[in-house]
Parts: structure tokens; sequence; C-alpha cells
């Protein structure tokens, strides 16, 4: 996926879900291989790939 692709995702889902802009930048950038980790809560909502500490 390219990066203004990953980016529009990003804002898209900044707008729907009013989670902190960098949560959403990450998960659009989460693979299988690109795990997220977070400490806020709020990640969960995100479709991500991601372990909450």
């Amino acid at each position: 996926m390219s990066w203004y692709r990953q980016t529009l995702e990003a804002l898209l889902k900044y707008e729907d879900l009013n989670i902190d802009i960098v949560d959403c930048i990450l998960a659009s950038y989460s693979t299988h291989s690109k795990t997220i980790i977070s400490l806020n809560k709020d990640i969960e909502k995100l479709k991500a790939i991601r372990e909450i500490l």
C-alpha cells in the first residue's frame, strides 16, 4: 500500500472514530510483520494488529 493511501486511511479513521491521530496513523501502517504497541486503550477501536500494554 502506498504512503498516501495509508495516510488517507488514517485520516478517515480519525474522522470516524475520534481517536488520537497518531494511533490512527500507526494503525494504518500496521501489518502482520509490523505490530503496534500502545499504552492507549482507544487503539482497541481500530482494526489493527496491536499489543496493548
